[in-house]
């Protein structure tokens, strides 16, 4: 049985950046969902349409940022696996 060391080893600047990095984009997501929720409600679907210069335009930015968000946390998960399988 290995022994744990009394202190903890500190993370590299990479994977610090990463997680802010995916936790801001998570929360671009949520809010401009929430946005376009809002205005939906209370203007209708062709205010939405018109704030982001036409309906296609809405619907590319929201796929982006939702893949993105998606990519990244997909990402780390795969990560945390393979560590999972390094150790064994």
């Amino acid at each position: 049985m290995r022994q744990k060391s009394f202190y903890k080893k500190p993370k590299s600047r990479n994977k610090a950046l990463f997680a802010t990095i995916r936790i801001v984009i998570t929360f671009a997501v949520v809010a401009l969902i929430g946005i376009i929720g809002f205005f939906a409600i209370r203007d209708g679907w062709e205010s939405v349409f018109a704030w982001f210069g036409g309906k296609y335009a809405c619907m590319v930015v929201v796929i982006l940022l939702v893949a993105a968000t998606a990519a990244m946390w997909l990402w780390k998960l795969v990560r945390s696996m393979r560590g999972y399988k390094e150790d064994e």
